[in-house]
């Protein structure tokens, strides 16, 4: 496309406008390489790097259902969203029953997409985040009915479009990094580096701790050692350069989007590794 095409999916740490800065620091060669993203959340470097191959994946089944429901069929997500749009306005704690509804089960694909989006929408501050028995437990967000956009059509068409010619798969990034060649270019973007002991990691039901971000590191030597080119975002702290100190790492200062109150939102500390 010849125009920007924002994420459908409001997300914490989503890299839509970032992206703008990191693609300076993408490979002279990125044109001619397969773009993998195996940790695709909110997919904001997708949309706005707009490959033109792709293969994305995450070990999040029920948000790959989402963009392959995204892909095949938006106009029946457009449909079934509308609904939850006008329900939102109009039923009391229609948030939780949806949420309820999404913790039990849809029988279609479509279905889900749309409870997916409607609860992203319409949550607090856009959180994904799971108890220990796997089930969604973000509350509702404190905004108003009337101040938020829950089915935007031309967005989610736009991403249909880029999603056409995508491969999506659900699975770990561990799977995903397997069986690359070369040919390839990877875009990790994990659950960050910790700044304190206590900081939100909670995407997964198994959460993604330091030792995580370790075994993260070996992977990513593997891919050096076949010549593949990657980067990955990251917080900059004593850990970072403890555990990725073997690559590239260049140090950004960004816009912090983790917080209710956008008053209360600070610049962190966050950084590039790359092999290249």
């Amino acid at each position: 496309m010849n125009y920007s095409v924002k994420p459908f999916l409001k997300w914490v740490g989503g890299k839509y406008t970032l992206a703008n800065e990191l693609k300076k620091h993408l490979p002279n060669n990125f044109d001619e390489l397969n773009y993998i993203e195996p940790m695709l959340g909110g997919a904001g470097m997708f949309f706005n790097l707009q490959p033109k191959t792709a293969i994305l994946s995450d070990i999040n089944e029920k948000l790959i259902i989402t963009y392959q429901s995204i892909q095949n069929n938006v106009k029946g997500v457009i449909s079934k969203l509308k609904k939850h749009e006008l329900n939102h306005t109009t039923i009391e704690d229609y948030y939780y029953e949806v949420r309820k509804q999404f913790n039990d089960g849809y029988k279609t694909s479509d279905e889900l997409a749309a409870g997916f989006i409607y609860l992203n929408k319409t949550n607090f501050n856009g959180l994904y985040r799971v108890n220990n028995k796997g089930e969604f437990n973000v509350p509702k967000g404190r905004t108003t009915s009337g101040s938020v956009t829950i089915c935007d059509e031309k967005v989610l068409k736009d991403c249909s479009d880029l999603l056409k010619n995508v491969k999506l798969h659900s699975k770990s990034y561990e799977d995903a990094l397997e069986d690359l060649n070369n040919d390839c270019f990877v875009y990790l973007d994990p659950p960050y580096l910790p700044q304190t002991d206590v900081s939100f990691t909670k995407y997964s039901k198994d959460g993604f701790s330091v030792e995580d971000h370790k075994i993260l590191s070996t992977h990513c030597k593997d891919l050096s050692e076949k010549g593949i080119k990657f980067m990955m975002s990251n917080a900059e702290n004593d850990y970072t350069y403890d555990i990725y100190g073997d690559f590239t790492i260049k140090p950004l200062t960004v816009y912090h989007s983790l917080g209710p109150d956008k008053k209360t939102r600070k610049k962190a500390k966050e950084c590039i590794i790359t092999n290249y």
